[in-house]
């Protein structure tokens, strides 16, 4: 295995699976001052259930105290539209990277 990301933190995101919680991903991040740029990659059981509830579970226990910086590749934008949908984060920017894909970058919406 190779190190992808060196100094940087890491949660492991879990999911209930009938009677247990199982990992279904791995968020890495580095922070920049205060800010917090998280990573996540699906492990291959991973449902789409799994994945709306680890990050909603995920992004609303940052929030509180973290300040969130996500760049998303566009083919992705449904998933984090939905995330928008239920209030944890929006949308502020798009990034045009030199290699011709698009990002879209979202931070966490402050919880009221």
């Amino acid at each position: 295995m190779e190190a992808v990301m060196e100094g940087g933190e890491f949660w492991i995101l879990t999911a209930r699976n009938l009677e247990e919680n199982m990992p279904v991903g791995i968020v890495g991040g580095i922070r920049k001052q205060e800010v917090l740029e998280p990573h996540v990659e699906w492990f291959p059981w991973a449902t789409s259930r799994n994945k709306v509830e680890a990050i909603l579970a995920y992004i609303e226990g940052m929030r509180q105290d973290t300040s969130l910086l996500i760049y998303t590749d566009i083919e992705e934008k449904n998933f984090w539209i939905r995330m928008a949908q239920y209030g944890v984060i929006r949308r502020v920017g798009t990034y045009h990277r030199r290699d011709g894909r698009v990002w879209w970058i979202w931070q966490e919406a402050r919880p009221n």
